[in-house]
């Protein structure tokens, strides 16, 4: 599934001197034009899912609501969910990076943790990643392709962490190895999931990275209980 959302370089096979050319060209008229029209149907949707729901809004409302034609909101997003999580081949990008360049000498649990935690950082750059979670809450619709998304995660982490045990060579994983790098990748994606809950519960209040960040350590020393706080309402414990 990972591989299946790689960027279009990778993915077409682009020579290294093109892809180099193509980051360092400058963004024309016509490329600030298209982004600004996207930027405007996306913040368009998101305000429209918020005020009446995302099954009752359609494409020809968000792209009313941007100042442009249904044709053109087509041109942008093939679908109202890629409006929704259109962003996730970046963030999957992002994360591959991340794992590729994570210290070398931590141990795969934690070397997994420092890129997710990186991820999160990223996330909570967003300035609509609230709104985003509060719709994914409260729309089951689009449970299967949040599913997706945090799949492609997972695969990312368990391709990375499958190179990290066999090292320069290229050998097959063992049994034990195939089921190490699968549980180190559940785990990393549920330390992110668990972070991206409680920061959606507090209202996006605090730092979503140091949630993450603190769900990695828990985990890593065996997902001991806190310990109780005797001043705390029971509410609270």
């Amino acid at each position: 599934m990972a591989r299946d959302m790689d960027v279009a370089s990778a993915a077409g096979g682009v020579p290294p001197a093109a892809g180099t050319a193509a980051r360092l060209r400058q963004p024309t008229r016509r490329d600030r034009q298209k982004r600004a029209t996207r930027e405007a149907l996306r913040a368009a949707a998101l305000r429209l899912f918020a005020e009446q729901g995302f099954r009752l809004t359609t494409a020809e409302e968000i792209a009313a609501a941007a100042g442009v034609s249904r044709r053109t909101f087509f041109v942008h997003f093939s679908s109202k969910d890629e409006v929704l999580l259109g962003h996730v081949a970046e963030q999957l990008a992002m994360l591959r990076a991340e794992l590729d360049t994570a210290p070398a000498d931590l141990e795969p649990v934690a070397r997994a943790g420092h890129a997710v935690t990186a991820l999160a950082e990223a996330m909570q750059r967003r300035d609509d990643l609230l709104v985003q979670l509060d719709l994914l809450h409260r729309a089951p619709e689009l449970l299967a392709v949040n599913l997706e998304q945090f799949t492609a995660f997972e695969d990312a982490i368990v391709d990375a962490v499958g190179g990290w045990l066999t090292g320069p060579r290229s050998r097959r994983l063992t049994a034990a190895e195939e089921a190490y790098a699968g549980l180190v990748g559940t785990v990393s994606m549920a330390a992110l999931r668990a972070g991206l809950t409680l920061w959606r519960r507090r209202d996006g209040r605090g730092s979503l990275p140091e949630l993450v960040a603190a769900n990695v350590r828990q985990v890593r020393t065996g997902l001991s209980a806190p310990a109780a706080d005797p001043e705390a309402s029971p509410g609270q414990r």
